[in-house]
């Protein structure tokens, strides 16, 4: 009964063991942090292209449509939909969570997605 937690035991030590000397140093760990302290977050492939979101007020009342406007973005109208005029401000607007729509807007939205 014993053998098999010895066993399970004897493997857990050796992958601690491996995994400690594989581990960086004191000095290069402080080298990384120091690298990683001045690296800036760039956008990964394919971040910069514009999309497309219809997002609509049923009912006349709040919606959020959630799309990543993210830092650097823009937001338009591409095509209305609804007979309600769109206003931004007034009943469509748009954050870093993404769209919003009220009273009755429902448009097609470009966000225009740009690193600055």
């Amino acid at each position: 009964m014993l053998k098999p937690v010895h066993g399970i035991t004897a493997l857990a030590l050796s992958v601690c063991a491996l995994s400690a000397a594989a581990a960086p140093g004191p000095s290069q760990l402080a080298s990384t942090l120091r690298v990683a302290a001045t690296a800036q977050w760039q956008p990964g492939p394919g971040w910069d292209r514009d999309i497309d979101v219809r997002c609509a007020s049923n009912g006349y009342q709040y919606n959020m449509c959630q799309v990543d406007t993210g830092r650097g973005s823009d937001v338009t109208i591409a095509k209305q939909i609804s007979k309600t005029r769109c206003m931004e401000g007034r009943n469509w607007g748009w954050n870093r969570a993404g769209i919003w729509v009220d009273q009755g807007c429902e448009a097609e939205f470009v966000v225009q997605r740009r690193w600055r």
